[in-house]
């Protein structure tokens, strides 16, 4: 059972510009800046035991026809023991972009060379994620007693509305009410002991173009000839376990 606290927002700020040098010359521009955060402050979770028994088992039916499933002698009407807790917390991915272009147009209008177009863009993309703590179960975690109070049931028809066989009823669970609190006093969240570097991450790309190309124009045919030149180059850091 999960139950997250998350949020996401996103920003941007583009600026065109146009200047005509010349009947002849004229200047495009665009600068910009673009970020977005995304946000998992909290999880709260609780993996449990779904009671003492056997006989679970499950059938694909395709991908028309919902599975069918049901958990054997196990009763899901009653809450098992607690099994683990996970779930990340502190999550904050921030994205940014920042880009600027610049380009240009002569008109020629002499013979067949109509025009020469000329620019260039760059951009600087970094997304990040660090400091992201993996709880784990604290003191007092597996001790029955400590167990939320009370819980509820899925209604009676929850699945009626999927094809195929059978789908367990009456299925227990927690209120996020319940589940947030119980997390909160039995869980561990040190930001030290519990840092989950395998989620920390950081990526800064940059990328650089520059193009001209003259356009052609004849009697009854046209054409044009450029050359472009395109660099992209990447610094990544993510962390790997090794032995």
């Amino acid at each position: 059972q999960i139950s997250r606290d998350e949020s996401s927002q996103t920003q941007f700020l583009n600026l065109d510009a146009t200047w005509h040098a010349s009947d002849a010359l004229t200047f495009k521009g665009q600068i910009g800046d673009t970020k977005g955060d995304g946000k998992t402050p909290t999880q709260n979770v609780g993996e449990y035991n779904a009671g003492i028994g056997s006989g679970a088992s499950y059938q694909l039916n395709g991908t028309s026809t919902a599975a069918n499933w049901n958990l054997g002698n196990e009763s899901p009407s009653v809450p098992g023991s607690l099994s683990w807790i996970f779930g990340d917390q502190n999550i904050d991915v921030k994205d940014q972009e920042k880009y600027g272009a610049l380009d240009a147009i002569y008109m020629v209008g002499n013979g067949v060379l109509t025009d020469l177009k000329f620019g260039g863009r760059y951009a600087e993309h970094t997304r990040k994620s660090q400091d992201v703590i993996g709880q784990g179960p604290g003191p007092g975690a597996f001790d029955a007693a400590n167990a939320p109070s009370g819980f509820q049931l899925y209604p009676s028809d929850y699945g009626d509305g999927l094809s195929g066989g059978g789908f367990p009823t009456g299925i227990w669970f927690y209120s996020p009410d319940q589940l947030a609190a119980f997390n909160n006093a039995y869980t561990n969240r040190d930001p030290v002991t519990r840092a989950d570097w395998t989620a920390d991450y950081s990526l800064k790309e940059q990328d650089t173009a520059f193009y001209m190309q003259a356009d052609f124009d004849g009697d009854g045919w046209g054409g044009n000839l450029g050359v472009r030149y395109v660099q992209t180059k990447e610094d990544i850091v993510t962390n790997v376990g090794v032995s």
